[in-house]
């Protein structure tokens, strides 16, 4: 690996991915409801913050992001969530009814201010995070 390649991987940053909901649907998972046109992944912030939409919903696979706010409705009906870093906050409406959300890594917490109603994900909590 050459030396300017390995520089530009330790000098990537996070970015801040939006919610946009370009793509007239629920679904985490359809690219086009996302800026940029393209999914969150490992290394961006996340912010759903449309007023008046319908709940974001993640139904499938592994989804792994450093942090996330969400002032909508949240529903995890199947997939993982993962929040690997800083403070996130849920202030919509958090439905857990599958799959499971992880707050992992030192430093990492999940503030749910909204109602929250669990009906049969799972929820973990490990390696130095925090639920709030």
């Amino acid at each position: 690996m050459s030396w300017a390649l390995l520089l530009q991987i330790l000098h990537l940053q996070a970015a801040t991915v939006s919610w946009d909901g370009g793509g007239n649907d629920d679904s985490w998972h359809t690219p086009a409801n996302w800026s940029a046109d393209a999914l969150p992944g490992p290394a961006d912030d996340v912010v759903i913050n449309r007023p008046g939409v319908l709940p974001v919903a993640l139904r499938q696979g592994t989804t792994r992001i450093r942090s996330l706010q969400c002032d909508n409705a949240l529903l995890l009906a199947g997939g993982d969530l993962e929040l690997t870093s800083g403070a996130s906050r849920i202030s919509g409406t958090l439905t857990l009814r599958g799959g499971t959300l992880r707050v992992l890594g030192a430093g990492t917490s999940l503030e749910t201010v909204g109602p929250t109603f669990h009906e049969g994900a799972g929820l973990e909590v490990g390696e130095g995070g925090r639920l709030d």
